[in-house]
Formats: structure tokens, sequence, C-alpha cells
């Protein structure tokens, strides 16, 4: 259930990047769009059975609308094998579309910083993590640092009912105005 999550979350991440054409995508990125988004078509595809469309109407808007999100996340995961975006038009090649789908599909990203940028992780820690429907919100906690620990909280010491000082421990008289401790 936490890697459905995580795929959702980078589904969601490549529709909030819809026009981002520069930085760096990783594997787990493409790959969690590409399968959530197989599972939204083949859920839209059950939605236009069930209720006659025979068209394929909402299927065909759908992939138009991921055209865009689609071209902008293979051209970062291009520049995380430290290859330019425009090597996507490789795809219309005959054999070099093979070469294009491993650099995609399989090939890791380059390890510390290419011509592109730093790699997502070490970008990722450099950033705050927000949730996915989460806002910033500028208050004293805003800062990016960790919070310091909890101290922990001291009990306080018992107090004379007479005159309310404060009585050491396991004592039978105040020693402020003598009278007796209640227990």
């Amino acid at each position: 259930m936490v890697k459905f999550k995580e795929f959702v979350n980078c589904y969601i991440d490549v529709w909030n990047k819809f026009f981002k054409f520069d930085g760096r995508a990783t594997r787990k990125d493409y790959w969690g769009f590409v399968l959530i988004n197989l599972l939204v078509s083949f859920i839209i595809g059950i939605v236009e059975a069930i209720i006659g469309m025979s068209d394929g109407f909402i299927s065909s808007l759908y992939s138009l609308a991921v055209i865009c999100p689609n071209i902008a996340l293979c051209a970062r995961r291009l520049h995380d094998v430290n290859k330019s975006g425009w090597w996507q038009l490789a795809v219309i090649v005959p054999f070099l579309n093979i070469y294009y789908a491993y650099i995609l599909w399989i090939k890791p990203g380059t390890p510390g910083d290419n011509k592109y940028g730093a790699p997502v992780a070490a970008a990722a820690a450099a950033e705050p993590v927000y949730g996915a429907y989460s806002v910033p919100v500028e208050n004293e906690f805003s800062s990016y640092e960790m919070c310091p620990a909890p101290q922990p909280v001291q009990p306080e010491k018992p107090k004379c009912a007479s005159c309310g000082s404060e009585l050491e421990d396991a004592v039978k008289f105040c020693s402020n105005c003598g009278a007796p401790v209640e227990k």
C-alpha cells in the first residue's frame, strides 16, 4: 500500500509540473506516472463501457490532456541520464527508439550533479517536503530546520497549604512557617 501511495504521489507531482521541462526525474517518478496513468486510463475505459459511450470521447480527452505532462516528464527523465530532452524525437527513428526506451525505462540516473542540475534526491533534500495537498504557512515554525527536541517537564514541587512556599521532598513540616505537610 505504501508503494501505491508513492506512485500516486509521483503521478500528482507530474501534474503539478505540467510545463516544467527543466530539472531531473528518477526512474521511480517515471514508472509511478506510467503505472497510475495506465490505471486511470483503464478506469476511464470501464466507466465509458458502463455508461455506453462507444466512441471513447472521455478517453480521447484524457489522452490529449496527458500529452504535455508526459513530454515534460520524459524530458526530465532524459536529463537524469544527462541527455537532452530533444532525444524524445528518437522514438520515430527505427532501432534508435529501442535505445530511447532503454534510457527511459532501465538506465539509472547519473550520480551527482550533471549539466541539468542536482540529482532528484539531493534537490528534494534541499527543499521542504509538504504533503500532496498541504500549503506552506508562514509562522514561528516555518524554518526548514528541525524543531528542537522538547525538554522534559519537571514535576512541580509540592507547596505548603498555609504559606505557599515550596516544600522539599519527604518533609513533615514546612521549613518556612512550620505548618504540618498534608499528604
